[in-house]
């Protein structure tokens, strides 16, 4: 989903990130969702930032189109009618960092 077509804009301090799914796979070809992994023991998630509410500061702006972590139970998640993927929604506090690899 590009910036033109975004089924949501947020506003203020809200930053709409896509959450993206990371994933393994094994010798056999078997793909395992790291994500169901990571909410055993509680880790942060990971996606893209799609846009950002007009009060966010500069260098939360300069994220959107780069991947980030998240805290993962600050903000809500969001599955827009017609779309398989899911996005979150959270405070442009609640982002731990950008990923750099």
């Amino acid at each position: 989903m590009t910036k033109e077509n975004l089924l949501l804009k947020p506003f203020f301090n809200r930053v709409l990130i896509q959450r993206e799914l990371a994933e393994e796979k094994t010798k056999s070809g078997l793909i395992i969702n790291c994500n169901a992994d990571q909410a055993k023991r509680n880790a942060p998630c990971m996606g893209i930032v799609l846009d950002v509410g007009e009060t966010c500061d500069d260098p939360i702006k300069a994220l959107i189109g780069k991947k980030i972590m998240f805290s993962r139970f600050a903000g809500d998640w969001l599955k827009f009618p017609g779309t398989e993927e899911e996005y979150y929604i959270c405070s442009d506090e609640d982002i731990l960092g950008e990923i750099l690899y």
